[in-house]
């Protein structure tokens, strides 16, 4: 049995006390112990100077002391939920027109936690594409309709990792022809006979959509 202590609002003490149920090593562990499905961490509140060992607090299990003895306390407490793991999905993303998945993109800070991210099929049942980053190409996903998953782990209380945004971009059908805009410099130049007598810059911008 090995673990940490932590206070009755779940969070771990600073000190970081080591805990063990042996006494086989020369560190400073607390001691364990298991009866009816409890677990019970105990120390002695004094150094015990005639230990050999380098315990900044000797185990209670080997100095002499009976079971009795008001130098010795315990408490049970009630237990604390800490949540260490969640998982976000997105609404099914179906795009109008489309043709192709082009790019996973989110903007996200990770202070110590960790996210993952995976895009599934519409039902949210099957990975297509796992453990992506942002800039990642999509286009090998041939299905049309997709989710998209984020899975959040920490390992304190603290540590909060977030999303502000994510999305995909895709390229749809192409329902409007392309067109070009052309400007003329000077806007009204001098003209003789369908022959311009000055210098006329023609500038022609192509178009297809917004872009």
């Amino acid at each position: 049995m090995w673990g940490k202590l932590i206070s009755s609002n779940g969070e771990f003490q600073t000190n970081v006390h080591m805990l063990s149920d042996g006494s086989s090593q020369n560190v400073d562990w607390n001691n364990l112990a298991v009866a009816n499905g409890k677990i019970m961490a105990v120390w002695e509140d004094e150094r015990d100077q005639s230990s050999e060992y380098a315990d900044a607090f000797g185990s209670v299990w080997h100095i002499y002391h009976n079971t009795g003895s008001p130098d010795v306390s315990y408490n049970f407490g009630d237990e604390i939920l800490m949540i260490t793991e969640a998982v976000i999905f997105s609404k099914v993303i179906a795009p109008e027109g489309f043709s192709e998945w082009e790019e996973f993109h989110s903007n996200y800070e990770m202070p110590i936690g960790n996210i993952r991210f995976d895009i599934l099929n519409e039902q949210g049942t099957q990975i297509l594409m796992d453990n992506i980053n942002p800039g990642r190409d999509i286009s090998s996903i041939s299905q049309d309709r997709i989710r998209l998953k984020a899975t959040f782990t920490r390992s304190i209380p603290e540590d909060t990792p977030l999303i502000d945004l994510w999305g995909v971009s895709y390229i749809g059908s192409d329902y409007d022809p392309p067109w070009t805009f052309y400007e003329i410099n000077p806007s009204n130049p001098d003209g003789n006979n369908d022959w311009y007598t000055v210098s006329v810059e023609f500038s022609f911008t192509a178009h297809d959509d917004v872009s």
